[in-house]
């Protein structure tokens, strides 16, 4: 039943993230914790997000910015061990009082915030380092990621 309701949630969420882009974990986190542990809601998260985004793919008619796209998938794959110490370390209320801080935090930095083409460089590496870590520990790497790009002036299809 509680594999249900996570499926259930997921499909709610994805339905959510076609229509603004992005946002199925933020939408699915909160209800999945509700009635799973939450090793299992950002694993299962994990694996979701990358079914929806998968279709993403097919999406994209610009090529990639390789300048940018290579360093923060690497940079974020070497950070997601790092939010897995931080899950099973942190106490869930922890997390969350972390991800509501950073959303907030982030969501302003996106208003306000510009990086130049120059430093871009120096900054993907550490951005994606962070996504990673927050991917595993409060699935929310998006606002981090949202950050770097708009602030970098990168159009949405590269």
């Amino acid at each position: 039943m509680q594999l249900f309701f996570f499926v259930l949630v997921n499909i709610f969420a994805g339905i959510f993230q076609g229509i603004v882009g992005f946002c199925q974990g933020v939408v699915a986190t909160p209800l999945s914790l509700t009635f799973l542990s939450k090793e299992v809601v950002f694993t299962g998260m994990i694996v979701a997000g990358v079914i929806l985004n998968s279709f993403l793919i097919f999406k994209v008619t610009e090529p990639l910015d390789r300048s940018t796209f290579k360093p923060l998938i690497i940079s974020t794959i070497i950070g997601m061990p790092f939010g897995v110490v931080v899950l099973r370390l942190i106490p869930i209320n922890g997390i969350r009082i972390v991800a509501g801080s950073l959303s907030i935090l982030l969501t302003l930095a996106i208003v306000f915030a510009r990086i130049h083409a120059h430093e871009r460089a120096h900054v993907v590496p550490i951005a994606g380092f962070v996504a990673g870590i927050l991917q595993t520990s409060t699935n929310m790497p998006g606002p981090l990621v949202v950050l770097l790009l708009t602030s970098s002036g990168i159009q949405k299809d590269q």
